[in-house]
């Protein structure tokens, strides 16, 4: 990555501190504080000769997939790059969004079963608000759609680039009778990714401990064509379990049928990527 810009030698700890998100909400609804996520640490400034151009930075900044990581870590580096990923996540990310209320399939006498989507996608930014429309609907069917959408408890999946979860965001509004769901595009990226930056901790510390087993068996001599398996197999279950633990602390229950809804959601989006 680039090294931090120029301004980060006038960014004083009072000019530029944890505080000044203190009602960000990856930290407010997140378990942990910014400060606590991974990178926010006092980084030397660069001689000012060997610091890149603004325009540089932020187009290396955005050919960052993990958008967890820019938010939760290189956000952080300095007041510029704080503009720079907020930027991204306000103009680019935002409109990678789509927000999925479980479809259902009903019997048309002409036509046959047919599915009726309650998917949510970007439609236009009115300032810090993000705008949302289901687009395809026949109007025959909008109705039907209305009344199945708003029988449902559950919070909608909320799919931002790859990742997907069902984080309640108390500021979303759906107008239903025009199929239009509004949300300030702040929370809407912030919670998302608060969750996600809470399952990479538990899948740092699942991987952590499957190599330290990995080690243990090294020193034995037995680490086979099995025991790699094992170990492979044990990694791709805990970043599994991993989703589902997170969810289930935050309800306070697991949630079987949802958990296998975001799997699914999941596997959806690496095919899309496989094909892309």
């Amino acid at each position: 990555m680039p090294s931090p810009p120029p301004d980060r030698e006038q960014d004083s700890e009072a000019e530029y501190s944890d505080n000044d998100d203190a009602g960000d909400d990856a930290s407010s609804v997140s378990s942990f504080s910014e400060s606590e996520l991974p990178g926010n640490r006092s980084i030397a400034p660069m001689p000012e000769h060997l610091t890149l151009p603004t325009e540089l930075q932020r187009l290396i900044l955005s050919f960052e997939r993990e958008y967890q990581k820019a938010w939760g870590t290189y956000r952080l580096v300095s007041k510029t790059w704080k503009e720079h990923v907020e930027c991204l996540a306000k103009t680019e990310w935002v409109r990678e969004t789509f927000i999925d209320y479980p479809g259902e399939t009903i019997w048309d006498p002409e036509i046959g079963k047919v599915h009726l989507s309650g998917e949510f996608a970007f439609d236009s930014l009115d300032g810090d608000t993000a705008v949302f429309k289901i687009k395809d609907c026949a109007p025959q069917f909008k109705d039907a759609l209305i009344e199945i959408c708003e029988q449902i408890d559950d919070s909608p999946a909320i799919e931002i680039g790859e990742i997907v979860h069902d984080v309640q965001i108390p500021e979303m509004s759906v107008d239903w009778p025009t199929l239009t769901l509004t949300c300030p595009w702040r929370p809407l990226i912030g919670r998302i990714i608060a969750e996600e930056l809470r399952v990479d901790v538990i899948r740092a510390a699942s991987r952590h401990e499957t190599m330290n087993t990995m080690k243990k068996l090294k020193r034995k001599g037995d680490v086979g064509m099995d025991a790699m398996f094992g170990m492979l197999k044990s990694i791709a279950g805990g970043t599994a379990s991993a989703y589902d633990t997170v969810r289930a602390q935050r309800l306070g229950y697991t949630d079987k049928e949802g958990d296998e809804r975001l799997r699914d959601a999941r596997k959806a989006i690496s095919m899309r990527q496989l094909f892309s």
